[in-house]
């Protein structure tokens, strides 16, 4: 079952996470000592955007819930509203985050869940962060920018307190240290934030060098609190520790974006190779395993190894071990399990306009999968039952 949301957001994870869970365990004497050598503001911006302090902050609009009366009326009438709740339910209402809160200029790329009932997105259209809660959604951090001819936001390149912050392209997201980590496709770079600011993650190399990125994409992060990156246009993917020091943890991929961590392995939607592959967390042996996909392009279901996909974008893992993948280019969401491949089909409910133009993140939380449309600006919510 299917809920289609008209609305515009923009993943991680797509940008991948680690579904559901937020980051423990990072809040040591140490890791906060580091902290003040992981992030600072980068002083050669080249991309930052001239027009900046004509920005003004943005605001997101909540719903509440009115409270009802106790007299034996009212009580009456509340009944029938919660049957009506109740009909509106089985028809395809779904609780939790009011995806509905979304504004329609949102266009949804990563989605991450911070294990209390929230939702953090972020937004390629207006390079924006949105955290949506049952409640509604608001600007989490990022603000307005200056619009092209088209009336689209340019956004910019700016850390500062959360609300004047500049992103360039939000893309992936998960937790880190005390906040998130978002990677910045188009200004190369790696941003954080937390309840106050957002600073530039300025990892460093085993030289002391610090750390450059080629257009980075997917994130994800481990129990450890280490941040993985998929350094696409490097063909490789690098993991940052808590302390701010960075590693290679693979290379000779193809352009990986999507990445996901499930049982000591990491899954990679290999987009380059139109497969997905996983590569083990443990041992020195880093060599890539497909889990499915032939690595021609195309749209066939069945057997893994037969499979075919076209430039996979997003993975989320569910639970009992089912991968699902945001085939970007098919237009498509995919699952994997036990060495079958296959497509989730169309409900009759969801409307032929808009439905997987274009998905990218993908995120799941207890039993429901969130699909984000870029294209079409809108966010689906799967039952998984």
């Amino acid at each position: 079952m299917i809920k289609a949301i008209n609305k515009k957001i923009a993943i991680l994870i797509l940008s991948t996470i680690v579904a559901g869970s937020a980051l423990t365990g990072c809040g040591s004497k140490d890791a906060k000592a580091a902290k003040e050598e992981t992030l600072g503001n980068t002083q050669d911006q080249e991309t930052a955007d001239e027009s900046s302090d004509e920005n003004s902050s943005s605001e997101g609009d909540g719903s509440t819930a009115s409270d009802s009366e106790g007299s034996e009326s009212d009580n009456k009438e509340a009944e029938g509203e919660n049957s009506s709740e109740d009909d509106a339910k089985s028809d395809g209402e779904i609780d939790g985050p009011d995806i509905s809160a979304l504004p329609e200029t949102c266009g949804p790329a990563g989605i991450m869940a911070d294990g209390d009932g929230n939702l953090y997105i972020t937004d390629t259209f207006s390079k924006v962060i949105w955290k949506v809660t049952p409640e509604g959604a608001e600007v989490y951090a990022g603000t307005d920018s200056v619009e092209d001819i088209y009336g689209e936001p340019l956004g910019g390149y700016n850390d500062a307190v959360k609300e004047e912050a500049l992103f360039r392209e939000p893309w992936g997201i998960a937790p880190f240290l005390d906040g998130f980590a978002v990677s910045d496709v188009e200004n190369d770079a790696l941003r954080y934030f937390d309840n106050k600011e957002v600073e530039t993650i300025n990892a460093t190399n085993e030289k002391g060098v610090r750390s450059k990125y080629n257009y980075p994409t997917g994130l994800a992060s481990d129990a450890e609190g280490n941040l993985y990156v998929s350094n696409t246009h490097s063909d490789e993917i690098k993991v940052i520790s808590p302390e701010g020091k960075e590693k290679l943890f693979a290379k000779d991929l193809n352009s990986p974006m999507g990445i996901a961590i499930y049982d000591d392995y990491m899954y990679i939607a290999e987009t380059g190779e139109n497969r997905i592959v996983r590569i083990s967390m443990t041992g020195d042996d880093k060599k890539a395993e497909v889990v499915a996909g032939s690595g021609e392009a195309g749209m066939d279901d069945g057997a893994a190894a037969e499979a075919t996909f076209s430039s996979p974008k997003g993975l989320a893992i569910a639970p009992d071990g089912t991968i699902y993948v945001a085939d970007t280019i098919n237009g498509a969401v995919r699952a994997i399990k036990d060495g079958q491949v296959s497509t989730l089909e169309q409900p009759a409910e969801v409307e032929a306009e808009g439905w997987n133009i274009a998905p990218i993140g993908l995120c799941v939380v207890d039993d429901l999968l969130y699909v984000c449309e870029n294209f079409s600006h809108k966010v689906y919510v799967i039952s998984l039952k």
